[in-house]
């Protein structure tokens, strides 16, 4: 636990610091129990009274991040892993603050109850998160009804602290316990407002985190403005609330895009200067969607988190959704599925081959990633990938990816084989180390990167390219004409290989303009010397028409699919 010094300078005492046993009695008293949790093998180490505050007998069972995301409920809130990753960079050894609330259901029986999680992610060597560290306390929902007959209609007055706000989300649990406290005697509803200033870690980035945080407060100034009289507070470290009590003729969406607009439509004057931002919102209408102040904040959460995934500056209001909780509950199921391979080395490889057109000789395997779940059942890339960048752990299965791919080099010096690699991975040190370990099967190993990749980062990825080069690889970029790569950066960085992007190749003989770009395509690469790769062949009639534009290889049905027999095994076989 942190020590509190009273001098810097002079050496740690008993009276100068506060000792673990303290800070430890201090949170025991408090309800909070402190976690950490390692992303890197999943482990997590609680303190001691975490079988109290989290309704279990011990702490065995939630040893590992996989066992604790069993008791959230699926439908309530937005758990730990998601608030933690979210897709989300910061500059390597970093501290990043988090926070969220979500439902606990320790056992099969009963409601469950409701929690607050908060504390900071530790950036690792690519600006993911490797390790959080944090605090989990109950949230009292019988609190709300606890309010006396006298305070029926509360004037709640705005403390103010250092950014000239309410106290934070304290102040807003307090209005909004009011809210419920009169509803309950009677009726009506009220709703809640949940803002995120946008593109905080760019702000950061670009003028610092001091001026990062006077930006976020004036942002807040400009919500406090346009709500009117109605009750604001700074919720997180980029996120405002705001509470629309009863009686007033405002409604949640107009109050939202309001805000939203004051927040757009002119730049802040920071000490900067002038800077232009976003901002994104959801909201909750009470008592139609929420029952008690831990339900509101949750689905606030979760509407934000929607209106984040229409765009910046949108606004969602929380509305039940049986297929968006059932999507839900399968991608956490499938993140726990993913977590589970990894630690049980329960990844494997698919291997399709790439063949020369014109001598249909089979000259590379392409690996893709293929995991058991935990019914035994095999789940395929198409299922794995999206969830995994989702949640952050895309740059795991990387890793496994690339190891069993050498493992299979070494086996056979006679295959060749290509591995495809996330957008993050190119900035992984750690996944470069181990391709240099190995680097005497570099000359037979092609590594895939998407478009996404290349231009986000053109120096960067010129230099990871060259890095790969060096190692005797070769780089294919995978998906080409997809995205928006010109023929000039594909000079610029190096690429050996363009793989054309299977939904130009698939309806290729029936569509003309299909029929023009993968012809234009295919010559222009010739020009360049750069080796072409046709995805999703369906047919032989296709295979002869890319035959004759010129296309060196083909991949797909009409060469063979997938499959979870090595390369080593099948020229065994020939």
């Amino acid at each position: 636990m942190p020590s509190v010094h009273s001098d810097a300078a002079s050496t740690p005492s008993a009276e100068s610091s506060l000792r673990h046993e303290t800070v430890t009695a201090i949170l025991h008293g408090l309800g909070h129990t402190a976690y950490s949790w390692s992303l890197n093998d999943d482990r997590l180490q609680w303190c001691s009274n975490a079988p109290q505050v989290l309704g279990l007998d011990n702490v065995e069972s939630v040893r590992f991040g996989r066992d604790f995301e069993r008791m959230v409920a699926l439908d309530a809130g937005h758990p730990r892993r998601l608030a933690v990753h979210g897709g989300r960079l910061a500059a390597p050894g970093a501290s990043v603050a988090f926070e969220t609330v979500y439902r606990l259901h320790p056992t099969r029986l009963g409601a469950g109850f409701w929690v607050e999680d908060k504390g900071v992610w530790l950036a690792g060597p690519t600006g993911e998160p490797v390790e959080v560290r944090g605090i989990v306390r109950r949230l009292a929902e019988s609190s709300v009804g606890s309010a006396p007959a006298a305070e029926a209609s509360p004037v709640v007055r705005l403390g103010r602290g250092e950014a000239g706000f309410p106290s934070n989300r304290q102040y807003l649990t307090r209005v909004l316990e009011h809210g419920f406290a009169d509803l309950r005697r009677g009726g009506g509803e009220f709703g809640f407002l949940l803002f995120n200033i946008d593109n905080v870690s760019k702000l950061n980035d670009a003028y610092g985190y001091a001026v990062a945080d006077e930006i976020i407060e004036l942002a807040g100034h400009r919500l406090r403005e346009a709500a009117g009289t109605h009750a604001v507070g700074r919720f997180s470290s980029n996120k405002f609330g705001i509470a629309l009590m009863g009686g007033s003729s405002d409604t949640l969406a107009g109050c939202a895009q309001r805000c939203l607009r004051a927040i757009a439509e002119r730049p802040l004057q920071s000490t900067r200067g002038a800077v232009a931002i976003t901002a994104t919102a959801g909201g909750v209408s009470v008592p139609r969607h929420a029952s008690d102040v831990a339900e509101a904040f949750a689905h606030a959460f979760d509407a934000l988190e929607h209106a984040k995934f229409i765009g910046r500056g949108s606004f969602f209001a929380y509305t039940p959704s049986p297929e968006r909780d059932a999507h839900r509950r399968a991608n956490l199921r499938l993140t726990d599925d993913i977590v589970l391979a990894l630690s049980n080395r329960d990844v494997c490889l698919a291997y399709q081959p790439i063949a020369h057109t014109a001598s249909r000789r089979i000259d590379l395997y392409e690996c893709l990633v293929r995991i058991r779940g935990a019914d035994r059942h095999l789940l395929s890339g198409a299922d794995i990938v999206p969830v995994a960048e989702r949640c952050g752990i895309m740059h795991l299965l990387d890793h496994r990816v690339l190891e069993l791919a050498l493992d299979t080099l070494e086996a056979n010096t006679a295959v060749r084989l290509s591995v495809n690699i996330s957008p993050n991975t190119i900035h992984d040190a750690g996944w470069l180390s181990l391709l240099e370990a190995r680097r005497r099967v570099g000359e037979r190993l092609t590594i895939e990167i998407t478009e996404t990749a290349a231009i986000h980062d053109l120096g960067r990825t010129q230099r990871f390219v060259n890095r790969l080069h060096d190692f005797g690889c070769k780089v294919a970029m995978d998906d080409f004409g997809a995205g928006y790569t010109s023929f000039r950066n594909l000079r610029l960085l190096g690429i050996d290989m363009l793989k054309i992007d299977g939904s130009f190749i698939a309806p290729l003989l029936t569509s003309p303009d299909d029929q023009a770009f993968v012809r234009t395509l295919l010559s222009l690469a010739a020009h360049l010397g750069i080796t072409t790769v046709a995805e999703w062949v369906p047919d032989e009639k296709t295979a002869a028409q890319l035959q004759e534009w010129g296309c060196d290889y083909l991949q797909g049905a009409v060469i063979g699919l997938a499959s979870p027999s090595s390369p080593v095994n099948r020229m065994a076989a020939c």
